[in-house]
């Protein structure tokens, strides 16, 4: 990675989530959608507000948020990015068109089924992010 990173003119490569204190950085973010047994979009009702189970489930994040950033953003200059005036998640909360909620909702129904879930630092291993955020899941999969 080092030599396309060199190839690229750049002359250093770094996975730091922030490498000063007065740049933004950069992170990870992800995209999900709740389906049914069906295969049918479960985000949102008629494109307009969060469905009964997606609310649930966006519950589920944000009163789990403070575990999930613990455990996806281990490293002390994470803790750099989750601070205002970057342009990151710093507040445990959803909002639409919102960059600095945790999960920011840009719109709902067909054309977007995805909701956007804000960890700007992750572990090492990706697949360990994909494991905590269904860890959130109520019990209840109605």
């Amino acid at each position: 990675m080092a030599g396309i990173a060199r190839q690229g003119g750049n002359e250093h490569l770094t996975f730091s989530p922030i490498v000063s204190s007065v740049t933004i950085g950069s992170g990870l973010h992800v995209h999900f959608s709740l389906q049914d047994l069906e295969g049918r979009e479960r985000n949102s009702i008629d494109g307009a507000r969060i469905s009964v189970p997606a609310g649930a489930f966006l519950a589920g994040i944000l009163g789990n948020l403070p575990s999930l950033t613990a455990f996806n953003s281990p490293s002390l200059i994470s803790a750099e990015r989750y601070s205002p005036p970057r342009w990151t998640a710093y507040f445990n909360n959803l909002g639409m068109m919102d960059r600095r909620a945790a999960i920011p909702i840009t719109r709902l129904g067909s054309g977007s089924p995805n909701i956007h879930f804000e960890l700007r630092r992750r572990t090492p291993v990706p697949a360990l992010t994909w494991c905590s955020v269904p860890w959130s899941m109520p019990e209840s999969k109605d």
